[in-house]
């Protein structure tokens, strides 16, 4: 009789002969995930030249962004866009309009709606947000844990402002962040890097390619399937 079974991040074969129990080391396996993917604030005003802040290598970022979509879709990887979203009167803009930013996301402008190429699907979730991080005042945590994910993919805009504080207020909460470089756009070339290596300090191994995501998507999609 031969039974298999997981732990610590190695396979393992348990036999049994003569009433005797041996464990032999088959290979090392990696450690099951239940992952969710993110697209932040992928809304006209930051994607489009034209936007009220339009962010470096958004428009290029879009397709790629459609192909994780999709391959989560086809893998059972739950999606969450979040929108940011703020009254026309600048009530609930708090701090966003000290810098050099101006008037955005306004509600019911074309600005504050997800790009066409990346609308999203019934099935998918969607969380209007009034700050740059995306647990600041919504119900993503919640969410969240009703998924039971425990590592967010993240996308979308801006690197150095919504991206990056989402990934700092993941990592303080715990959860594996694995950012999608050539699928998010920054308010500069520089911002975005400098962004990017600021997580990466944090959390070594968090900055990833698509191509890498894409083959994490269809790992976890044959772990979870696999037998236990």
């Amino acid at each position: 009789m031969l039974l298999n079974s997981y732990g610590c991040g190695r396979a393992y074969a348990i036999s049994v002969v003569d009433d005797h129990v041996k464990l032999h080391v088959t290979g090392e396996v990696r450690v099951l995930s239940k992952p969710v993917l993110l697209v932040i604030d992928m809304q006209h005003d930051f994607v489009d030249r034209a936007g009220a802040v339009p962010c470096h290598g958004a428009s290029s970022a879009v397709p790629k962004i459609r192909t994780l979509v999709e391959r989560a879709h086809e893998t059972s990887i739950p999606v969450i866009y979040t929108k940011e979203l703020h009254r026309s009167n600048k009530v609930d803009f708090g701090r966003e309009l000290d810098g050099d930013s101006p008037l955005h996301c306004v509600e019911g402008t074309r600005g504050a709606e997800i790009v066409e190429d990346l609308s999203p699907e019934e099935k998918d979730y969607v969380i209007g947000k009034r700050r740059y991080s995306c647990f600041i005042g919504t119900d993503l945590l919640i969410l969240l844990k009703g998924l039971g994910v425990d590592v967010l993919y993240l996308t979308g805009a801006a690197t150095d402002v919504c991206v990056h504080l989402t990934a700092m207020d993941a990592h303080q909460l715990d959860y594996k962040v694995k950012i999608v470089e050539d699928c998010v756009a920054g308010t500069s070339k520089a911002a975005h890097k400098a962004a990017l290596a600021a997580v990466e300090r944090l959390q070594t191994g968090s900055v990833i390619r698509s191509s890498v995501a894409l083959k994490d998507f269809e790992e976890n999609s044959i772990q979870s399937q696999a037998p236990r």
